[in-house]
């Protein structure tokens, strides 16, 4: 029986979700993951491993998308 979400069953994104919401491919998701794997440094969002199941909390994607925003006000744009 599948249990829908509710306010204290977050919803979790699969691989693919998770890669359209963010605009990547899941390519990129799945060598960020080795990557961090291999370096204990995180490449990508943090992610949920469940067995072989990966999952991604809606919450962790706007955080890594928020920390990697890029504001460029008027003296770094330049004069001209």
């Amino acid at each position: 029986m599948e249990t829908e979400p509710t306010a204290e069953t977050p919803k979790v994104f699969t691989e693919k979700e998770a890669a359209t919401y963010l605009g990547m491919s899941i390519g990129f998701l799945r060598q960020a993951r080795m990557r961090t794997k291999y370096s204990r440094r995180l490449w990508g969002p943090p992610f949920i491993k469940m067995g072989r199941a990966v999952r991604y909390r809606p919450e962790d994607l706007e955080a890594y998308l928020r920390a990697r925003r890029v504001d460029f006000d008027e003296k770094h744009l330049g004069e001209g």
